[in-house]
């Protein structure tokens, strides 16, 4: 179970080869939705604790997800993620020192 951050600043959750986003929290728990859920009419629901440690409840309608699993959209997520983490902090200065005329 692992976090990935969104370029809209939020984040997935991605488990076994699926990803959720977040729907709501409490104080206790997170609820999250299959992110295929318009795609492909997906609609497994996982509700984990605030801290996204452990799961606490998986719900599969019809016993499965509607979808493979997509491994490679999840480390292209990761990739593009790094890329523009590492754009933000190897960024040159936008004031460059003066030119030296001689």
């Amino acid at each position: 179970m692992e976090l990935i951050k969104t370029t809209r600043g939020g984040y997935k959750l991605c488990f076994e080869g699926y990803t959720y986003t977040k729907v709501k929290e409490n104080r206790i728990t997170k609820h999250w939705k299959c992110s295929g859920r318009h795609k492909y009419n997906c609609l497994v629901t996982i509700k984990t604790d605030v801290n996204v440690s452990r799961i606490l409840n998986e719900k599969k309608y019809d016993d499965a997800h509607t979808h493979c699993p997509d491994y490679v959209a999840i480390e292209a997520l990761k990739v593009r993620n790094s890329i523009k983490e590492d754009s933000r902090t190897n960024r040159p200065s936008v004031m460059a020192p003066p030119l030296a005329r001689g």
